[in-house]
């Protein structure tokens, strides 16, 4: 056994001079970080608040964990290996469970498997339901692109899954509809043959649609809660503006009103309390999304429990109970690990529920800091830096980290990646480079048609800033990201060659041209906005920009390692091209190692596979740039056997 511990806990020290010798914080492994057997989550309050459900782990087996709200023991422990996501009912004590595709009805007093009831809607291929009911009798609403993977029709069925009606057919150009609380389309969507939305309004289903805002292609706007028929309802929007506000909408005149709207901060959120709210019960406004809002009394609830101890705070809303007395929040203080919590609105209380496992690491994890930096044309670009405890930030080895989309940005709250990298020694720069959202939209708008040019720009500026600021050894900085953020780090080894001594490409774009030709066809009406960044297909000036910008054709140009990671499984980008660029890089001698995983789509999600995948990373970097790693390690052995 002990020969055993001694493998399990072998660790790989560093190499880099700025990290050997230091008082590095203790190493966390990586089961801590991504395959924490320890871990609960998808907490979920029952529609009145008697019971709460969650996912968590039973001998290494997924499986949801039923208590009563006043008891500590869960009563109930369903196996939940195959089980994608459950629900609960609006209007009773039974779990709606989605599983090997299809639905099931659970009785937590009675969950044996065979007691389950199939309530899948009957009669589609592909069928998703977007409204919740509030009793037995009434009907579910369900989209389908059935009829057509381009576009989606409504239908209504039963609860037990049958009496399948056609309720809203798409005429092939309808990108979306909202239904009031009677489960009739009011509001639309429609997409104008110049690429231009057309909002459409009516009051009845007896009455037409008719015509009420017409949204440039340029504009983000998106109603918000369930409208009523003839009332003034909920949007975000940046129409005239350079920053997303919460507006109200005269449904006659199309009139926006600014209900919350600053000229420094934007609307990056809206918590709605209940499934069949009008409007939202609280904001979350800023650059950073930390600057809460209300707008209801419960609202003004949840601020205050969040706010309640001093210091930085970042949240994602969890669940809700259909009744809107309890809802579930997840909660990151000073950017540590996020701690999930039950907000009681009636009581006004706050209860944890459960440890987050990494909290037992709290006093090693690093801390994240919001900043800027100047790009070479004077652009303020957002960032944040994570940097590793216990040295001194000065000459580290560094990671510029890349988010996808590239509509996305990073969140202020805590992540898992970033705290893992510095936990090996390496400071990371997390960048939202021009394009990213929740920035306002003269920031959004200086990405479009910039993918491979000022956008990459952005990175090469942040490697520099770090270097400047004395944080980052030049000669030791990696680039790192996934899908865009694939493609911009594969971009960045072939563009810039030399800056960056690795990079860590994940499910990427690297034949761009390919990529616009072949996205998913399911995209249908909404590749819009991927045209803004990267250009239209269909133009031949286009495709021929495209194509100098692809990593691909600019294999030669690359002279450090590259390590390159995709899903054979993948939806969006295909592993195809990542196979087709360790083709290229192989044939050219070039310093690459390639790992296509399984039974994976864009992001790798079994713990077996992330543990895989994490200790790929740790090694490349250690390897390639000198911080630490964790060697074997117990997860990699009892990987296979979790999911």
């Amino acid at each position: 056994m002990c020969g055993y511990l001694a493998i399990q806990f072998r660790t790989v020290a560093p190499t880099h001079k700025a990290l050997s010798g230091n008082a590095l914080q203790p190493l966390i492994p990586v089961r801590a970080f991504y395959a924490n057997l320890g871990d609960n989550w998808n907490y979920s309050p029952s529609h009145d608040g008697s019971m709460i459900a969650w996912y968590a782990y039973s001998w290494a087996q997924k499986v949801i964990n039923i208590r009563r709200m006043d008891e500590d023991a869960p009563f109930i422990v369903i196996p939940a290996q195959n089980i994608d996501l459950f629900t609960w009912s609006a209007y009773d004590q039974t779990l709606l469970v989605h599983m090997d595709g299809r639905q099931w009805r659970v009785d937590p007093m009675n969950p044996e498997r065979e007691e389950w009831v199939d309530v899948t809607p009957r009669g589609f291929n592909h069928s998703w339901a977007i409204t919740t009911p509030r009793s037995p009798e009434e009907l579910v609403v369900v989209s389908s692109n059935d009829r057509n993977p381009a576009f989606s029709d409504l239908y209504t069925v039963r609860q037990d899954g049958g009496g399948k009606q056609l309720l809203a057919q798409n005429t092939g150009n309808i990108l979306q509809w909202w239904l009031d609380a009677n489960n009739v389309p009011i509001l639309r969507l429609d997409r104008e043959e110049d690429g231009a939305s057309q909002l459409m309004t009516r009051s009845s289903n007896e009455d037409s649609w008719r015509p009420l805002i017409k949204i440039d292609r340029r504009d983000n706007f998106t109603p918000i809660g369930v409208p009523r028929p003839g009332e003034a309802f909920y949007a975000a929007s940046d129409r005239g503006r350079d920053r997303l506000a919460l507006v109200s909408v005269d449904p006659q005149s199309g009139t926006e009103t600014e209900i919350v709207a600053s000229s420094s901060e934007t609307l990056t959120g809206a918590w709605l309390f209940s499934p069949w709210e009008h409007r939202p019960d609280m904001l979350l406004m800023g650059d950073a999304g930390t600057s809460f809002v209300p707008l209801t009394q419960n609202g003004e609830t949840a601020r205050q429990l969040l706010m309640k101890d001093a210091g930085s705070v970042a949240a994602e809303f969890v669940n809700y109970a259909a009744q809107g007395r309890f809802v579930v929040v997840a909660r990151s203080l000073q950017t540590q690990p996020y701690e999930n919590f039950l907000y009681d609105f009636q009581r006004k209380t706050a209860t944890k529920l459960g440890e987050n496992p990494l909290a037992a690491y709290a006093n090693d994890l690093p801390r994240k800091v919001s900043l800027s930096f100047k790009a070479r044309d004077g652009m303020d670009i957002p960032a944040y830096l994570v940097l590793p405890t216990g040295v001194r930030a000065f000459s580290l080895p560094a990671v510029v980290m890349i988010h996808g989309e590239p509509a996305e940005r990073f969140e202020p709250g805590f992540d898992v990646e970033s705290a893992f990298l510095a936990n090996r020694g390496y400071a990371v720069l997390q960048v939202d480079f021009r394009g990213s959202t929740g920035h306002g939209r003269p920031h959004q708008e200086a990405g479009y048609g910039q993918v491979g040019k000022a956008m990459q720009d952005d990175i090469v500026d942040a490697a520099h800033w770090l270097i400047e600021e004395g944080i980052a050894d030049p000669k030791a900085i990696a680039v790192m990201g996934g899908s865009y953020g694939g493609y911009s780090a594969a971009l960045a080894m072939t563009r810039d060659p030399g800056l960056f001594k690795a990079a860590i490409v994940e499910s990427a774009v690297l034949d761009v041209p390919y990529q616009m030709q072949n996205n998913p066809f399911a995209w249908g009406l909404n590749r819009d906005e991927a045209e803004r960044y990267f250009g239209n297909p269909e133009n031949p000036a286009d495709l021929k920009a495209m194509e100098a910008v692809s990593p691909q054709t600019q294999v030669n140009e690359v002279q450090d390692a590259i390590l390159l990671l995709a899903g054979k499984d993948d939806p969006i980008v295909g592993f195809e091209q990542s196979e087709e660029f360790a083709r290229s890089l192989n044939a050219g001698g070039k310093s690459v190692e390639a790992v296509f995983f399984e039974g994976e789509g864009h992001t790798i999600s079994s713990l077996p596979n992330r543990i895989t995948r994490a200790r790929l990373i740790e090694d490349f970097l250690a390897e390639h740039l000198g911080g630490r790693s964790s060697g074997f390690d117990l997860a990699e052995w009892y990987g296979r056997w979790i999911e």
